[in-house]
């Protein structure tokens, strides 16, 4: 379903914000990513409000500690009832593989997908280089990241259009490629800096895309909402 592919950030503070939106986008709205600015705000509440709209949910907080801690964390996430989770990438291989390994014995074929989180898409070749001190380019730093999620059982990755050719051809058809820097015209990156079309990120090989502004800070979120839904189809 194509309607699936599109994950419409509510990067809101109040429930009534939300509700507002999901009113105006009606039953073409399938999927929604809650972040750290709603969670924090309403926790589980806006979680059980989604749910009961039929609504699929990417929890997106970016869990990122010990291993014993992010796989517990992780756990108690994952029995909110959401559909997908994500981790950092950059926690290693041994916190990824203890995430997923707990989610596989104690919740089984009803886990939600597990992600992890590669580069940020506010990060540049020169943030890379220069305020990380990471060698190479933001793309070879990306697959390396998504090779090593995939070794650790992940489901997939969070990565930009721009590592999502290279990551599809090399981790086949069945990893996950959530990508977020979508925007219709990418003159307005706003405070990202790796961004691509909708048409684009699907057809650099993007599993789902995720948009924020340019549906919910439109003068019609349904006509934006529309446009993108058309620009994939």
């Amino acid at each position: 379903m194509v309607n699936e592919k599109v994950i419409v950030a509510l990067d809101f503070t109040t429930k009534q914000q939300v509700e507002d939106l999901v009113i105006k986008l009606g039953t073409d709205l399938k999927y929604v990513k809650v972040g750290m600015q709603l969670f924090y705000s309403l926790g589980s509440e806006i979680i059980e409000y989604l749910l009961e709209k039929d609504l699929k949910i990417f929890l997106d907080l970016k869990v990122h500690d010990i291993p014993n801690t992010a796989q517990n964390a992780c756990l108690n996430l994952a029995k909110l009832g959401v559909h997908l989770i994500n981790v950092h990438s950059l926690g290693g291989f041994k916190m990824m593989n203890d995430v997923i390994t707990m989610q596989n014995e104690l919740i089984g074929i009803n886990r939600p997908k597990v992600i992890a989180v590669t580069h940020l898409t506010s990060t540049s070749d020169q943030d890379l280089n220069q305020t990380l001190g990471v060698k190479g380019s933001i793309e070879d730093h990306v697959l390396k990241l998504a090779k090593l999620s995939q070794s650790a059982g992940l489901d997939g990755v969070v990565a930009s259009a721009l590592e999502a050719k290279v990551i599809r051809k090399s981790l086949g058809e069945n990893f996950l490629i959530v990508t977020p820097g979508v925007r219709l015209n990418t003159a307005n990156t706003h405070d990202q800096t790796r961004v691509a079309t909708p048409r684009d990120a699907i057809n650099f090989g993007a599993s789902h895309i995720v948009v924020g502004r340019e549906v919910t800070k439109a003068p019609s979120p349904s006509a934006a909402f529309n446009k993108i839904l058309d620009s994939i189809s």
